[in-house]
């Protein structure tokens, strides 16, 4: 089985072996082995490193929200707040 995410893909050999050609940032791995010896590989391009980064930037953010918070500096702005809630309800009156 192969999976194949980005059309920079090609296949090296007869190892079964997933491999790049010239795609920045590519993920592959080799997953287990069945009863007849074969092997299934899948590789991810910039899609993988993409999602890492997004996470972590992410996880900082959250770190960073709840020492504010927690050290008292969070402040949040009543208008703004009021205006989302009744934003989203119109959208979800309007979708419904």
């Amino acid at each position: 089985m192969r999976l194949q995410l980005d059309s920079s893909v090609t296949r090296s050999g007869e190892t079964g072996q997933a491999a790049a050609t010239g795609a920045a940032g590519s993920d592959s791995r080799r997953v287990g082995s069945g009863a007849s010896g074969g092997q299934d590989s899948i590789q991810i391009s910039g899609a993988s490193s993409a999602l890492n980064r997004l996470s972590t930037d992410r996880a900082a953010r959250i770190q960073q929200l709840s020492a504010a918070v927690q050290g008292g500096a969070y402040q949040v702005s009543a208008s703004s707040v009021s205006q989302a809630i009744v934003g989203q309800a119109i959208v979800d009156n309007a979708v419904s």
